[in-house]
């Protein structure tokens, strides 16, 4: 174990590169500097706490339910992004603290958490930490809140029939969450459907989270985890190859809601069908990656040091990981 961390770049080596040599004296100035009061920081904190806790009231109309869904949510959100800030900092990667970003109460109250990278990262194996440490330690947290909600959830019956597009509003199901529910709930009675305590809405949330972030695309988590392991070429074709899969499955809805504005009433079946198997806001995530994050990643101060065996595996867990939470439909209407 000594000699693979010694084996890394440390505070003191010294880079040829101007952007790597200015990160490491940043890296350097920040483990020298005084610990400051991060204001910003708990005013957005204490902010996304009363908006989560708004829309946790929504879901049940208690303050119990509200408190049980604001406190697993922002937990998941914790734990992911200081997986990232804890692991940049033993990586000597100037990092701030999470930025905890308030939400619409009637939704869910939040818009997620960054942190902000201020120095180039040194290696794919720093690369690599930093990018998988997030989503593991948010799923570890977003898996006991799942089967612990789903056990305290309860089936409903569906409503009649309302105005095309005028149900409740209903989540989808990755494979994880189909089979955590047939598991823990049981199979959904006809004419029922499950609905989710706010812990286990919590953790679904997180799941979602996990799954966004791991896309193979720029510098995602899952971007990350991608170059480091699969290396830039590989990385530029899978990135690539994304964005038209969410543009599809974004458009595959838009059939049945523009009958719904023609016609004023149920599409025909396969209309339906093909529906169920993507989202709109598809559509808003493809934007989002094209236009603002990009597909491309940056390359690394050393980019000859390989991953190890261990990083390697830990790499094709975050790849089922991601198989397993994917979801092609997220919210949907009964």
């Amino acid at each position: 174990m000594n000699e693979r961390l010694s084996s890394e770049p440390n505070p003191v080596t010294t880079f040829s590169d101007p952007v790597c040599k200015a990160s490491a004296d940043s890296s350097h100035r920040q483990s020298s500097q005084g610990r400051k009061i991060p204001f910003i920081h708990i005013i957005l904190f204490l902010s996304t706490v009363c908006t989560t806790t708004i829309a946790g009231f929504f879901l049940r109309g208690t303050w119990a339910t509200a408190l049980a869904f604001s406190g697993t949510l922002l937990t998941i959100l914790l734990f992911h992004e200081f997986g990232h800030y804890l692991m940049a900092r033993k990586h000597h990667v100037n990092a701030s603290l999470p930025y905890f970003i308030p939400g619409i109460p009637i939704l869910v109250g939040t818009f997620g958490a960054v942190i902000k990278m201020r120095s180039a990262v040194r290696s794919k194996r720093a690369l690599f930490d930093i990018g998988v440490a997030g989503p593991l330690a948010g799923v570890a947290i977003a898996l006991p809140a799942i089967i612990l909600g789903l056990m305290l959830s309860d089936f409903i019956p569906v409503p009649e029939e309302t105005a095309p597009g005028g149900g409740p509003v209903s989540l989808g199901s990755s494979l994880i969450f189909s089979a955590l529910s047939r598991l823990i709930a049981g199979a959904t009675p006809p004419g029922y459907d499950l609905l989710l305590h706010p812990i286990a809405f919590a953790g679904w949330i997180g799941m979602l989270v996990t799954m966004l972030n791991l896309m193979p695309v720029g510098q995602l988590d899952g971007g990350h985890v991608t170059y480091a392991v699969l290396g830039p070429a590989l990385h530029r074709k899978i990135a690539s190859s994304v964005l038209p899969i969410l543009l599809i499955l974004g458009l595959l809805p838009i059939p049945q809601l523009m009958y719904y504005a023609r016609f004023d009433t149920m599409p025909p079946e396969w209309m339906q069908f093909i529906g169920r198997f993507g989202w709109p806001g598809w559509l808003l995530w493809f934007a989002i990656l094209r236009f603002l994050i990009g597909t491309a990643h940056p390359p690394t101060c050393d980019e000859h040091q390989a991953l190890d065996p261990r990083r390697k595996i830990i790499g094709w867990i975050a790849v089922i990981i991601f198989i397993l939470t994917f979801t092609p439909a997220p919210f949907g209407v009964l």
